[in-house]
């Protein structure tokens, strides 16, 4: 089976992040007060925590791709071209759901060492790590129970994704 997505090369990556944070602070702000009356708003919260956390994702799938170029070949500076030079099966597949791991693809990044030296970015980034990939699907898998509980949650993690995303991408 390959692994091929339409839109999975650096560019695309690098221009989703921002319009997918923004989305997400849009979501935010257009909230009452109060969300714990409303289906839509719930959904609209977990929508938020979301898409925050998947800027990070293209963010640093833009990063890996940059880094592990693996020719000037156009071909190369896309998600799928690393998947495969990476491999199947071991600690280094980035393939399928794994590829949604933002502690596997920040260790594939290569930048905790230089993360280790802004205080600021590496507490976001802790933060940043309760994210998963299947939160898109929040109300239904969470019941209400799950991670996106409130409004000021939603928030915090929106801002920590952000100030992921500005540090990664200032590494660019």
């Amino acid at each position: 089976m390959s692994y091929d997505m339409q839109y999975d090369g650096y560019s695309e990556l690098v221009g989703a992040a921002p319009k997918r944070l923004a989305d997400a602070k849009r979501l935010v702000e257009a909230l009452p007060a109060s969300v714990t009356d409303s289906d839509a708003a719930y959904r609209h919260l977990c929508g938020a925590y979301y898409l925050a956390g998947y800027a990070v994702e293209c963010v640093l799938k833009a990063y890996i791709i940059a880094r592990y170029r693996f020719s000037p070949r156009l071909d190369e500076r896309r998600w799928a071209a690393v998947v495969r030079r990476l491999g199947k099966g071991g600690e280094r597949d980035v393939g399928g759901k794994r590829g949604h791991s933002l502690t596997l693809l920040f260790e594939l990044s290569g930048l905790d060492k230089q993360m280790a030296n802004d205080r600021r970015a590496e507490q976001s980034w802790r933060a940043c790590q309760n994210w998963r990939f299947y939160m898109r699907y929040c109300p239904h898998y969470t019941e209400r129970r799950g991670p996106v509980r409130n409004r000021k949650q939603v928030e915090e993690m929106v801002r920590d994704c952000e100030t992921v995303y500005d540090w990664v991408r200032k590494m660019l």
